[in-house]
């Protein structure tokens, strides 16, 4: 009886144990990817922001997720790039910032790391903010959605 009950709690506190080392993985594994997606979603801003300020739809169309671009009315879209037009060129991304990241692990299917960025840019017409949500699956990163703010869209 005595090593029935020793047994047990042994088998109790391996499988605790076993536990615990699959949560640390797997906090640890998602601490290290978030550095490394950073790394990618920044180079990927890089690139994207200068084209998504040329204000041309068809690279919005190629740098956006497939379905919500689909989802997206084409007519309010291009009203939208109009008034973002007003902006003017582009002179310089001045600074990248991450706001937030998540990577998801769902069962049986690819890791999905969605993060939020905010790119302090200046057009030729002054100052304006990019708020960027990035979503990155199977190592390509996408726009799941973006907004541009400026002073100047206001007026």
């Amino acid at each position: 009886m005595n090593k029935v009950v020793k047994y047990t709690g042994f088998g109790i506190l391996g499988v605790l144990a076993l536990f615990a080392c699959l949560i640390l993985s797997s906090v640890l594994s998602g601490y290290i990817g978030t550095s490394n997606h950073e790394k990618q979603f920044e180079s990927f801003i890089e690139i994207a922001v200068p084209r998504l300020t040329e204000w041309n739809i068809q690279d919005y169309e190629e740098l956006m997720v497939t379905e919500i671009f689909n989802e997206i009315d084409r007519q309010h879209s291009l009203k939208n790039l109009k008034k973002f037009s007003k902006l003017g060129k582009l002179v310089s991304m001045n600074k990248i910032e991450l706001q937030n990241a998540t990577t998801f692990y769902p069962f049986l299917k690819p890791n999905r790391t969605v993060a939020l960025y905010l790119v302090a840019v200046t057009f030729d017409t002054g100052d304006a903010q990019v708020l960027l949500q990035l979503v990155e699956k199977k190592g390509d990163v996408r726009i799941e959605g973006f907004r541009i703010t400026s002073k100047h869209l206001d007026e």
